[in-house]
């Protein structure tokens, strides 16, 4: 991928959950004593994925490379290294056979640290303040969003509302968004629990990891069918106040197909959603004013099940957040630059995104020393580790969304449907070029617009950017 060369160690936030349940550094150091060398990074990578109970197929995913690559580094580097040093533990020849016994095995020697949660037991939790954040980021920069953060507070706090979505352009800053509205709201919950999705839990993990916290800290019936787990789950968010942050779960969605479909063997998550949706999650018996439950999920892209429920009055709202405005001055004042005049000529093509801000900030910071007009006379609209981003957000679509993105940039207008028809070539049908366009608008890669009575299409910049140079 062209841009490739603005990177820099792309995978360091990859499978991070590992380091608050794995004494990693103790296992580094073990596994380097026994090559003799330290892990090169891209294994140490591979590590964490195996440890957060990921396979080789989803690490290859989340790594942007082919599975087979990953594969074979693991069982011809890092299963035999495990292999070395589970003998030195065990006093005997022990194999890895499979990518799952790396975790229960090296559980078994006491790598795992003790659980996370706070109280063991067997009973149910009584009402009370707790909290498992697993996946939370710590304090981080906030700009603007006080009209975002006014009316998601609103929905939950006043409105009641059960379910949110909140979706939009990888980098528009949704997982910080949440983080200060769970701040704002945690008053209401008796419990909360961050969970993020990054590295694509099994449903039957995720469920067994939140129904033993839930337990505190261990359950010995955990029901097998995923139906059961989810009507166990609902059944305690429907006893007591939670609170449930579901960060990324694009990466439980299908690639190559259209928006919002679930991966093989993730069907369990869109069941989950559509009984939350469905189902009530306080008690009848409650009187109004009674706390109730809510769960919040972030996406890259639009869940199907949405359409069905969300709207005013309803109990399910979407949200999706879009660039930021004047707040996003904040992030060029904090690098310094120059020429203030013309931040709105740098803001506006980036389309208000704070992370594509920060990325150019810092590199105008050090390349032109802090000169923004220096960097605007270049007359191009640089990516820089920006790319990155986007390739991860490109490499979901199927090849007729690739083909209708390419048509839009090419013309470089707004386009109607009945334009966009007369000049893709081939067989596509009108209405699966609309279902192509809803597709791409659920993903949040074009835009809509009205011109008189009809709606045109057409791309960000930065979209636009990409499509002409990195997808030829």
């Amino acid at each position: 991928m062209k841009g490739d060369e603005f990177m820099q160690d792309p995978f360091a936030d990859l499978f991070l959950e590992a380091h608050e349940q794995w004494d990693l550094e103790a296992l580094a150091y073990d596994l380097a004593e026994i090559r003799e060398r330290s892990l090169p990074p891209v294994e140490l990578v591979y590590l964490r994925g195996l440890l957060c109970y990921c396979s080789p197929q989803t690490i290859a995913e989340a790594c942007n490379v082919v599975p087979n690559t990953v594969a074979k580094r693991l069982s011809t580097g890092l299963y035999r290294y495990v292999e070395q040093l589970l003998q030195t533990k065990f006093q005997q020849a022990v194999a890895v056979n499979s990518w799952s016994d790396i975790p229960k095995l090296l559980s078994q020697v006491g790598y795992k640290r003790t659980h996370f949660a706070a109280e063991k037991g067997n009973q149910p939790v009584q009402p009370g303040s707790r909290e498992s954040l697993i996946g939370k980021p710590g304090l981080v920069a906030f700009y603007g969003r006080e009209t975002e953060l006014a009316t998601l507070t609103q929905w939950i706090t006043k409105d009641k509302t059960k379910f949110v979505s909140i979706w939009g352009q990888g980098g528009m800053g949704k997982t910080t968004l949440v983080a200060k509205l769970v701040e704002a709201v945690e008053a209401q919950f008796n419990f909360i629990i961050w969970r993020s999705l990054r590295n694509a839990p099994s449903f039957q993990t995720f469920a067994y990891d939140l129904l033993s916290f839930i337990h505190g800290g261990s359950i010995n019936d955990c029901p097998t069918a995923t139906t059961d787990q989810i009507s166990v789950l609902l059944d305690h968010f429907r006893q007591h106040p939670y609170l449930v942050v579901l960060d990324d779960i694009q990466t439980v969605l299908a690639s190559k197909t259209a928006a919002g479909q679930y991966r093989e063997g993730y069907e369990a998550y869109g069941e989950l959603f559509r009984r939350l949706e469905e189902e009530p999650l306080r008690d009848q018996n409650l009187q109004e004013e009674a706390k109730s439950s809510c769960i919040i999920v972030t996406s890259w892209e639009q869940l199907r099940e949405e359409g069905r429920f969300t709207g005013e009055g309803q109990s399910v709202r979407s949200f999706k957040l879009r660039g930021l405005g004047t707040a996003a001055e904040q992030i060029l004042a904090e690098k310094k630059l120059e020429d203030r005049a013309l931040w709105d000529n740098l803001i506006r093509p980036y389309g208000g995104n704070p992370w594509a801000l920060k990325v150019i900030a810092d590199y105008i910071d050090k390349t032109f020393a802090g000169s923004v007009a220096e960097f605007l006379d270049q007359n191009t609209l640089f990516l820089g580790d920006f790319a990155y981003l986007l390739h991860q957000q490109f490499a979901r679509l199927s090849p007729p969304e690739k083909q209708v993105l390419t048509y839009l940039a090419k013309e470089d207008v707004p386009m109607t449907i009945a334009a966009l028809a007369e000049i893709i070539p081939g067989p596509m049908r009108r209405s699966e070029l609309m279902t192509i366009l809803q597709s791409l608008s659920r993903r949040a890669l074009v835009e809509t617009s009205r011109d008189g009575k009809a709606t045109h299409f057409s791309l960000q910049p930065t979209v636009m950017k990409y499509v002409t140079f990195h997808q030829k």
